[in-house]
């Protein structure tokens, strides 16, 4: 909320349209690349000119800064906690030796789980068939990736 109110008091500080504001506020800073690009569409179709481009920008300007922002804070955190690396009985091995398949991974990789992962999944596909044309019947709008 607090993203959204900054960013549509911003835009018509400088005498935009406000819903340019939202296009540097939670749509892109929240839902990312693929928000901005989707929500973009959807308000230049509403006449807010240059809406993907601008989503687009923001949404980059946000993962650059906080890229940067978390790496400094992360930095300093270990820094000043004086935060060791866990090494672990293997650290000390070549990885050429360590292999990728060995007994005890072996269990990961059994038929059983994926099937079950597969049926968890294609239930979730399913409910969200149904779910979406329930959205699609109610007269909201929602971007595409959506369903």
């Amino acid at each position: 909320v607090l993203q959204n109110t900054v960013g549509v008091t911003l835009a018509s500080l400088f005498n935009l349209q406000p819903l340019l504001g939202l296009c540097t506020a939670s749509i892109p800073m929240i839902g990312g690349h693929g928000t901005a690009g989707s929500f973009g569409p959807l308000l230049e179709s509403m006449g807010v000119s240059g809406a993907t481009t601008v989503s687009i920008a923001s949404a980059t300007f946000g993962l650059i800064m906080g890229s940067i922002i978390g790496g400094l804070v992360a930095r300093n955190l270990i820094h000043n906690h004086k935060i060791k690396t866990v090494h672990d009985e293997n650290s000390k091995v070549p990885p050429e030796k360590v292999g990728d398949f060995n007994q005890e991974n072996q269990n990961i990789l059994c038929l059983k789980k994926l099937m079950t992962g597969a049926s968890f999944l294609f239930v979730a596909m399913g409910l969200g068939s149904i779910i979406s044309d329930l959205i699609q019947n109610s007269g909201l709008t929602f971007p595409s990736y959506i369903g």
